[in-house]
Protein backbone atom coordinates (compact mmCIF):
# COMPACT_ATOMS: atom_id res chain seq x y z
CA UNK A 1 0.00 0.00 0.00
CA UNK A 2 1.16 3.59 -0.91
CA UNK A 3 1.41 6.39 1.75
CA UNK A 4 1.46 9.72 0.82
CA UNK A 5 2.05 12.30 3.54
CA UNK A 6 0.87 15.63 3.11
CA UNK A 7 1.62 18.25 5.63
CA UNK A 8 -1.74 20.85 4.54
CA UNK A 9 -5.36 19.17 4.12
CA UNK A 10 -5.90 21.19 0.59
CA UNK A 11 -2.79 19.49 -0.52
CA UNK A 12 -4.00 16.07 0.66
CA UNK A 13 -7.23 16.48 -0.53
CA UNK A 14 -5.70 17.49 -4.24
CA UNK A 15 -3.81 14.39 -4.54
CA UNK A 16 -7.31 12.75 -3.29
CA UNK A 17 -9.21 14.43 -5.99
CA UNK A 18 -6.59 13.72 -8.60
CA UNK A 19 -6.33 9.91 -8.22
CA UNK A 20 -10.24 9.95 -7.88
CA UNK A 21 -10.66 11.76 -11.40
CA UNK A 22 -7.66 9.80 -12.96
CA UNK A 23 -9.77 6.28 -11.86
CA UNK A 24 -13.31 7.87 -13.00
CA UNK A 25 -11.62 8.74 -16.17
CA UNK A 26 -10.67 5.30 -17.03
CA UNK A 27 -13.83 3.88 -16.29
CA UNK A 28 -15.79 2.94 -18.94
CA UNK A 29 -19.28 4.71 -19.69
CA UNK A 30 -20.55 3.24 -22.94
CA UNK A 31 -21.20 -0.13 -20.94
CA UNK A 32 -21.60 0.97 -16.90
CA UNK A 33 -23.37 3.50 -15.29
CA UNK A 34 -20.69 4.70 -12.95
CA UNK A 35 -22.15 5.45 -8.91
CA UNK A 36 -19.55 7.36 -6.73
CA UNK A 37 -20.90 7.14 -3.16
CA UNK A 38 -19.62 10.49 -1.12
CA UNK A 39 -19.07 10.79 2.54
CA UNK A 40 -20.98 13.02 4.03
CA UNK A 41 -20.67 15.40 7.43
CA UNK A 42 -17.75 17.71 7.43
CA UNK A 43 -15.44 15.27 5.99
CA UNK A 44 -14.90 15.86 2.37
CA UNK A 45 -15.41 19.81 2.68
CA UNK A 46 -11.63 19.95 0.76
CA UNK A 47 -11.95 17.38 -1.24
CA UNK A 48 -15.17 17.28 -3.27
CA UNK A 49 -15.38 20.42 -4.53
CA UNK A 50 -11.65 19.66 -6.08
CA UNK A 51 -12.94 16.38 -7.24
CA UNK A 52 -16.04 18.47 -8.57
CA UNK A 53 -13.84 20.76 -10.65
CA UNK A 54 -12.18 17.81 -12.48
CA UNK A 55 -13.01 18.15 -16.58
CA UNK A 56 -14.70 14.89 -16.78
CA UNK A 57 -17.82 12.87 -18.39
CA UNK A 58 -20.30 13.34 -15.27
CA UNK A 59 -22.97 12.75 -17.09
CA UNK A 60 -22.65 9.32 -16.57
CA UNK A 61 -22.53 9.53 -13.28
CA UNK A 62 -24.67 8.78 -10.45
CA UNK A 63 -23.83 10.43 -7.07
CA UNK A 64 -25.13 9.01 -3.43
CA UNK A 65 -24.56 10.03 -0.13
CA UNK A 66 -22.97 7.18 1.67
CA UNK A 67 -24.34 8.35 4.94
CA UNK A 68 -27.55 10.69 6.07
CA UNK A 69 -27.56 12.50 9.36
CA UNK A 70 -31.12 12.67 10.70
CA UNK A 71 -31.95 16.32 9.72
CA UNK A 72 -35.12 17.76 8.21
CA UNK A 73 -35.09 17.31 3.98
CA UNK A 74 -35.03 21.35 3.85
CA UNK A 75 -31.84 21.37 6.62
CA UNK A 76 -28.67 22.95 4.85
CA UNK A 77 -26.45 20.62 6.35
CA UNK A 78 -27.99 17.50 4.57
CA UNK A 79 -25.69 15.63 3.01
CA UNK A 80 -27.20 15.94 -0.29
CA UNK A 81 -27.58 20.12 0.25
CA UNK A 82 -23.82 20.00 1.14
CA UNK A 83 -22.87 18.00 -1.96
CA UNK A 84 -25.40 19.82 -4.47
CA UNK A 85 -23.62 23.24 -2.99
CA UNK A 86 -20.24 22.58 -3.80
CA UNK A 87 -20.96 20.71 -7.41
CA UNK A 88 -22.92 23.83 -8.83
CA UNK A 89 -21.45 25.76 -11.22
CA UNK A 90 -18.75 22.88 -11.53
CA UNK A 91 -18.52 19.87 -14.64
CA UNK A 92 -20.26 18.11 -11.64
CA UNK A 93 -23.34 19.56 -11.75
CA UNK A 94 -24.19 17.14 -15.11
CA UNK A 95 -24.07 13.79 -12.85
CA UNK A 96 -27.30 12.56 -11.18
CA UNK A 97 -27.63 13.02 -7.90
CA UNK A 98 -29.53 10.75 -5.79
CA UNK A 99 -30.71 12.17 -2.21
Amino acid sequence: MLLHRHSEPHAAAAHLASLAADRLARTPTARYRRTLILPGGDSPRHFLPLLFAQALDWSGLALLPGDERRVPPDHPDRNDAMIERWRRGTPAAAARLYP
